[in-house]
């Protein structure tokens, strides 16, 4: 229904289909809208909705909660464990005039998940090649960089369970919210 009201343009909607959805089973999400309710809450460009996300990533009421399959232990984590929501809390708050605490939250969200930044540029089409390279396009530096630190990340198996789910998030992220990151802002 969310998806069917964005292909609409019905964006507000979409954005309030999902906020129901979650409300149901926020424990479980059993309809993924975390996956996706932070794009549509900056896809909107309304300051009320870049609120509500960053409400909700700052009052850390909403916890990600998991089962993992080899012992059977729950684990609990914040939103911003997901790239998602990392990205998308740091737009949310350069849209809500925070400069400072944004350039923070996109540093967090660069160290955590630094595969994601790769495939938002490459979504955009921004030249990562290194033709016709300038100060404020130096992408291939900047990758390189952080390529370096994921390397070293999994060593253990479970590490690469979690970076693959981690992965798949971060594509789908990439796929739906490009767009929001073409802008100068």
């Amino acid at each position: 229904l969310a998806r069917v009201s964005s292909m609409s343009g019905c964006l507000t909607t979409s954005l309030a289909i999902l906020r129901y959805l979650l409300s149901l089973d926020p424990l479980r999400d059993p309809a993924g809208a975390l996956l996706t309710l932070d794009y549509f809450a900056l896809a909107t460009a309304r300051d009320e909705d870049a609120r509500f996300l960053v409400d909700l990533v700052e009052s850390d009421d909403l916890q990600i909660y998991h089962k993992d399959c080899n012992d059977d232990k729950r684990h609990r984590c914040p939103l911003l464990s997901m790239p998602n929501w990392a990205y998308s809390y740091a737009l949310a708050l350069r849209r809500l005039g925070r400069h400072d605490e944004s350039n923070e939250a996109l540093r967090s969200a660069l160290r955590s998940h630094p595969s994601t930044l790769a495939l938002l540029l490459e979504k955009n089409n921004a030249n990562v090649r290194g033709g016709g390279r300038s100060v404020s396009t130096d992408w291939p530096g900047v990758l390189t960089r952080f390529g370096s630190m994921t390397a070293s990340a999994s060593l253990e198996m479970a590490a690469a369970r979690r970076n693959a789910a981690r992965e798949h998030i971060a594509k789908i992220f990439a796929n739906r919210g490009h767009k929001l990151w073409a802008g100068d802002e």
